[in-house]
């Protein structure tokens, strides 16, 4: 009985030992991660770029538009030239062998400040003062916020453009932004905060770097969806509900328009009514503090989360939203919506994930 349970035991081990040793046998060795000959940051002339890999014989593919580089991408031969602000993602591939990790540089070019309003800390009454709405803007209430710089006018495709890169939806310079999911406001922001050499707000999976975040989700994400943000930095961020809705009154509630800075909705925005699609920004009256846009043309992502009754509860001083919820707030209508949609008080929400022309951003940035 011994000899019979040594003999199996035998076998076991010699079925293990030769399972193993097949499986280091078929195991495949990994390209080496391509490197670039120069490091992501702000350049302020065009110039080239060249990647290499340290695996012999190895092939690098490339991608301009942020999109993962597979053997089907274009095959880097020789230096790639930019003049202009430049996301190039690589990978490289050689037969029997795992494919590299995709390693990417973003040269950052062109940069323009942004054009940012003064508003004055204060107190105000938010939720629906006058006029016919929906539910989930009452009960009206007292807020007091910090003062706070806000962009004169929504986020342009050409300041997109220079920290972001090209846009596959948009081709007028002048156009506000657009498509865009809340997730990618994220990386604009902190992208833009580095790019002036500001302090990021947001953090994700620890980094404030958006480049070490991964993708920008498509679905919902629960360690984006985890993002924390430091309101003491200086850089630039989104509104708040709070702050957006005080901004776009004028800082005050008297006059106590019905729109940002009017009653008249032809005056100050553009609508289902007078408009077809979106327009430059500027082209009609701007509110009390010379905001542009503050009602209609494109929807404006918010931090806030969506929470119908949380104007019962909301804490007086900054508020910042509920601390759970999967919807993401957007404030102002846009150019496809009613005008019962681009009051002031008006309140809508969506997945961060989801996009739509019609949804753009405006981004904030503490006083000092």
């Amino acid at each position: 009985m011994k000899a019979l349970i040594y003999s199996l035991v035998v076998i076991l081990l010699f079925c293990t030992m030769f399972s193993c040793s097949k499986t280091k046998s078929t195991q495949l060795s990994q390209v080496t991660k391509p490197t670039f000959s120069l490091p992501s940051g702000v350049y302020t002339e065009a110039g080239t770029i060249t990647v290499s890999c340290l695996t012999p014989e190895s092939v690098i593919y490339y991608t301009l538009d942020g999109s993962e580089p597979n053997h089907t991408s274009f095959q880097y031969q020789n230096p790639i030239v930019y003049n202009k602000t430049t996301l190039l993602k690589v990978r490289a591939y050689k037969d029997e062998m795992e494919p590299s990790e995709v390693a990417l540089v973003r040269l950052t070019m062109n940069v323009t400040s942004l054009n940012l309003t003064p508003v004055p800390g204060g107190t105000f009454t938010m939720g629906r003062t006058v006029g016919e709405g929906h539910a989930d803007e009452l009960p009206t209430h007292q807020v007091s916020l910090n003062s706070f710089r806000i962009e004169t006018h929504e986020t342009l495709y050409r300041e997109w453009q220079c920290i972001m890169g090209d846009s596959p939806y948009v081709t007028n310079l002048d156009a506000p932004m657009y498509s865009i999911n809340w997730y990618e406001t994220l990386v604009y922001c902190n992208l833009r905060s580095y790019a002036e050499n500001l302090t990021p707000c947001y953090t994700i999976k620890g980094k404030t770097h958006p480049d070490e975040w991964g993708h920008v989700p498509t679905y919902f994400d629960a360690a984006w969806d985890a993002v924390t943000c430091n309101w003491d930095a200086n850089g630039y961020r989104l509104p708040t509900e709070a702050e957006w809705e005080y901004a776009a009154r004028g800082a005050a509630n008297n006059p106590d328009y019905i729109y940002a800075g009017s009653d008249s909705l032809y005056e100050v925005g553009w609508f289902y009514d007078n408009s077809e699609s979106f327009h430059c920004s500027g082209c009609l009256a701007p509110n009390g503090l010379g905001l542009y846009d503050m009602s209609g043309n494109v929807w404006e992502w918010c931090w806030d989360r969506m929470d119908s009754n949380y104007y019962n509860t909301s804490p007086a001083n900054n508020p910042k939203g509920p601390n759970s919820g999967i919807w993401r707030v957007f404030r102002g209508g846009s150019f496809r919506s009613a005008a019962i949609n681009c009051r002031v008080a008006e309140r809508d929400y969506n997945v961060p994930y989801y996009k739509s022309n019609c949804i753009g951003l405006r981004l904030v940035r503490k006083s000092n």
